[in-house]
């Protein structure tokens, strides 16, 4: 989650069949996201430690992140995770989506626009931006994702 931006539903429903790590590339079917006016897939850039993670998971059924009964991992079990790891800090899992926006905003020096972030946060357009706004700027964000992770891994030194 920390490395996607993407809400907890989509990190932990995710399928073996929605990757392909080959090219570094994670496919959510709309239905499984939040926003389902526009009826299209959501191609998600994956960064090179994204897709280490995903390699070293075990492949032992059709969710990626799975409970012992092979079903996807509750919410729950996330929090108690958080909860774990963070002794005594308030970390919530949206409060990694508004960590990376906030990143991009106060660096945009890095060059990525409000747009990119958006479309990362799979966050509906305006009516007009939807009209006219046909890519989903994935070249790009795949550069993005890498700065971001670069960051988060410590390879990346700010001004």
């Amino acid at each position: 989650m920390a490395l996607t931006g993407k809400r907890v539903s989509e990190v932990t429903e995710m399928t073996w069949g929605e990757l392909d790590l080959e090219s570094g590339l994670w496919t959510i079917p709309w239905q499984r996201l939040l926003k389902k006016q526009v009826q299209e897939d959501h191609r998600e850039p994956l960064s090179d430690l994204a897709i280490e993670i995903l390699r070293s998971q075990p492949r032992d059924g059709d969710f990626v992140f799975q409970s012992g009964n092979r079903t996807p991992l509750s919410d729950t079990a996330i929090r108690k995770q958080h909860r774990r790891w963070w002794k005594g800090e308030k970390v919530d899992t949206h409060g990694f989506r508004g960590t990376i926006r906030t990143f991009f905003y106060d660096n945009d020096q890095l060059g990525f626009s409000k747009e990119h972030v958006e479309v990362m946060l799979t966050h509906g357009q305006s009516k007009l931006d939807a009209a006219y706004q046909r890519g989903d700027g994935y070249r790009r964000r795949k550069k993005m994702m890498q700065v971001w992770a670069d960051y988060m891994a410590g390879k990346l030194e700010l001004p």
